[in-house]
């Protein structure tokens, strides 16, 4: 036998052990893939629970992956669109149908029930057709996530769900507000879920306090309890849980509270508490929040000063504070808050002049300081504001002229600075502005015409300049922007209506209202109300004390049918306009203080959306035909004093 020499033994040694290797990879690659099969019970349960749903989606065009058109009798289910298996057992442990469009009763004896070792569930954005939660979620004992959020579900939630006290993350918001708890539920709760971190209740009827024990969720990490119905007194100790991040609790009227001490080992990044009956000040404490990025604190009852403290949350991007009751000034450090897109301190009682430091916000977007007592001028530096879109000054008592900075915001979209003192022009320089959709001037001491710039507004689609003392033709630039959606100019000095029979230019117009100051001293010309025909999207058309002319409009007259509010009064009309008989959708009709004669015609009770009517000062003399209102009538005001009727006063009724 021939030897082998020492290379040659140890190449013989290397092929061998390749060869074990590959083999042993073979092997293995064959067991991974046979232990990766789904076990057969799992997936008869599967295409059980496929075939109790229907699938209907809102319109056939809406092109959307059905992740259930996967799921194929004799294949791996752990191959299936929303299915997720453990590595090694195979079984399954995820299924997310979320926003599947599933249609249909989710039953008590249904086929998920089976699917045991299930970790995360999520059914959110589907439709059960009102079906009540079924208490055999219970049985899915291992399940860690769940979500059956704005799934069109009724009903008590069961207290089974409580069982599951591996539950890391609860979501079952309901926009439909069709779900609620029984009185132990909170309780039973706080008890037993111990590991949550996540918990989505929103639109939930809760309508109970909140049990202090949920200061004891320790894992906290998100809350979600708006439009809960909560009532009492909230355990503000829940708001010092060290790992909790966000907590929202809008739009509970009733909750009462108070902001708490805030210590230094606390995670929250977002607090919201808007529309609720919290009181009290802002404590200094609330410098300790490192790490917020966004604080609304609007529509409740708190009150005190704007805390220096608060300038130190340098992460801060969103701050509401809207509709309390804060006073004194905005304090200099707030302008320490260089990350702040939204500042909203609007409706409180704020004085002083603006600090200067406001104007350190370089990121600032949206502005809003309205209803306050802010005094002094628009400060000029406010043109270093780049990047803001919506600023609102309105009722305050600024004084002076609007800066001409303004020009420099040429992201502006949103100017408000009605009610005011301000004077003098618009700033030639605002036609920087040129995304400008709503301009509203009402309310000030400006004594010029409407300047002729306004028209170079191609964008705007909201104007307002009310009782703001303005001189000359009334629309004679406003209908050169096509694109205007709504006009209010309510007593003013006016001298000139001809520009009103361009309206027909404003295609897009839904509602425009005009004014005089000197109501009831018209002039000698006339309006034709035939202009605003063309007008096909007007809802609201209000008129005062311009003389109008209905001679040339008749029952054929193509009136827009989507007028909602006439008030046409003091416009010297002496007859009732027949073309108000189309009108199916007005719901607001008011003709005082004109010179109409005659009968009220019977066919004004019968409009079928008609709620108010004022034919007040007029000389009407009786009523037409029948008096029968329809039995639909809508009709819950009308006001016929001062005419010239005699006998019994008809009152409408069905």
């Amino acid at each position: 036998m021939k030897a082998f020499l020492p290379n040659q033994k140890m190449r013989f040694l290397l092929r061998s052990i390749s060869f074990l290797f590959f083999v042993s990879c073979l092997l293995n690659t064959f067991v991974s893939s046979t232990q990766h099969l789904c076990h057969l019970d799992e997936r008869d349960a599967l295409l059980e629970f496929k075939t109790e749903l229907l699938i209907k989606k809102p319109r056939l065009d809406v092109d959307s992956d059905i992740k259930t058109e996967s799921w194929m009798n004799k294949s791996d289910c752990c191959s299936w669109d929303g299915i997720t298996c453990a590595a090694k057992s195979g079984k399954v442990i995820g299924l997310d149908l979320s926003f599947n469009y599933l249609y249909g009763k989710l039953e008590s004896n249904s086929s998920l029930f089976k699917l045991l070792h299930l970790r995360d569930l999520n059914l959110t954005g589907n439709n059960f057709t009102g079906s009540s939660i079924p208490a055999e979620f219970d049985k899915l004992m291992r399940l860690e996530t769940l979500d059956l959020s704005d799934s069109s579900l009724s009903g008590q939630i069961p207290v089974n769900l409580l069982q599951l006290t591996k539950l890391v993350s609860l979501h079952l918001s309901d926009s439909s507000s069709s779900l609620s708890i029984d009185e132990s539920f909170l309780h039973l709760f706080a008890q037993n879920l111990r590991s949550l971190r996540e918990l989505d209740m929103s639109n939930v009827n809760i309508s109970s306090k909140i049990p202090h024990e949920f200061s004891k969720l320790r894992s906290l990490r998100s809350v979600d309890l708006s439009l809960c119905n909560l009532f009492g007194e909230f355990p503000s100790s829940v708001l010092l849980i060290p790992s909790l991040q966000s907590i929202t609790l809008s739009y509970n009227p009733n909750l009462r509270g108070n902001l708490p001490s805030f210590r230094e080992n606390n995670s929250l990044v977002e607090l919201t508490i808007d529309i609720t009956a919290f009181s009290g000040p802002i404590p200094d404490s609330i410098s300790n929040l490192k790490n917020l990025i966004s604080l609304t604190l609007s529509s409740s009852q708190f009150s005190g000063k704007i805390p220096l403290s608060l300038g130190n949350l340098s992460h801060l991007s969103f701050l509401d504070l809207s509709y309390n009751n804060f006073v004194g000034e905005i304090p200099s450090s707030i302008g320490n808050l260089k990350q702040l897109t939204i500042f909203d301190v609007s409706e409180n009682k704020l004085s002083g002049n603006l600090p200067a430091s406001i104007l350190n916000f370089t990121q600032l977007r949206e502005l809003w300081l309205s209803s306050n007592q802010f005094t002094g001028k628009i400060p000029f530096s406010v043109g270093n504001l780049s990047h803001l879109s919506y600023l609102d000054l309105s009722d305050n008592n600024f004084v002076g002229e609007i800066p001409s900075s303004i020009g420099n915001l040429k992201q502006l979209t949103l100017f408000y600075v009605s009610g005011n003192k301000l004077s003098g022009n618009l700033p030639a320089s605002i036609l920087n502005c040129t995304q400008l959709l709503e301009l509203w001037l009402s309310s000030n001491q400006f004594t010029s015409s409407l300047p002729p710039i306004i028209s170079q507004f191609s964008k705007l689609e909201s104007f307002s300049a009310d009782d703001s003392s303005f001189k000359g033709a009334i629309l004679s630039s406003l209908v050169k922007i096509p694109s205007l959606i709504h006009i209010s100019l309510r007593y003013n000095q006016f001298n000139d209506y001809t520009g009103i029979s361009n309206i027909s230019l404003l295609p897009n117009l839904q509602k425009i209202s005009i004014k005089s100051r000197n109501y009831n001293k018209v002039s000698d010309s006339e309006v034709n109300l035939n202009v605003f025909l063309p007008l096909k999207k007007l809802d609201s058309l209000s008129i005062y004390g311009i003389p109008l002319s209905t001679a040339n409009i008749t029952l054929d007259s193509d009136f827009p049918s989507s007028l909602e509010s006439l008030i046409l009064s003091g416009c010297n009309i002496t007859e009732f306009p027949e073309f108000i008989k189309k009108g199916r959708n007005l719901q607001q009709l008011y003709l005082s203080n004109n010179k109409i004669k005659g009968q009220v015609p019977d066919w004004l009770w019968r409009l079928p959306k008609l709620e108010f009517v004022r034919l007040s000062n007029n000389s009407l003399s009786g009523f037409n035909g029948s008096l029968e209102v329809s039995p639909q009538s809508q009709i819950s005001y009308v006001d016929l004093s001062s005419n010239a009727f005699q006998g019994p006063l008809f009152i409408p009724s069905s």
